[in-house]
């Protein structure tokens, strides 16, 4: 099975961007210009600016390429949100693939997956990964796949 969000992320991303972008530059507007005598207005421009951005950071969208198609699961993922800009790639050989565990996270407002592999010296994790971005038919796709994968270990 192949799930790839790419277009969701290009979406989400470019909707961010652009809602940040013209919050800085009607706050700017708004300091820089007597349209507007109160400053209390800018202020809540800035506040609602902020509001919406922890919304997007406690969401965690994230953009997933998963691919179990070949002898590995593989998933890909990076942070839509421009607070770090780093790529991650999951690769796990089926063979060694013991199974994942979901969570729900700041009640219940985003759900994340955490990967399974058996080493030679135990059972590794890897890193959570949100899976805000993908709707609850992909979300059911990718816990039948991750199922029928660690099944097949036990």
């Amino acid at each position: 099975m192949k799930l790839n969000t790419k277009q969701k992320a290009n979406s989400i991303k470019s909707r961010f961007l652009v809602f940040a972008f013209l919050t800085i530059i009607l706050v700017a507007i708004l300091f820089l210009t007597d349209f507007v005598k109160q400053k209390e207005i800018p202020i809540a421009v800035l506040v609602a600016g902020v509001i919406v951005y922890i919304y997007y950071m406690i969401k965690k969208f994230t953009y997933i390429l998963y691919d179990d198609d070949g002898d590995k699961i593989i998933l890909r993922y990076f942070n839509l949100v421009p607070s770090t800009l780093d790529h991650h790639s999951i690769e796990i050989p089926k063979q060694t693939f013991m199974g994942y565990e979901t969570k729900s996270v700041f009640y219940g407002m985003r759900e994340d997956i955490t990967l399974i592999q058996k080493t030679k010296n135990g059972t590794a994790k890897y890193p959570s990964v949100s899976l805000a971005i993908l709707n609850n038919t992909e979300k059911k796709l990718l816990i039948k796949s991750l199922s029928e994968l660690a099944k097949g270990k036990a």
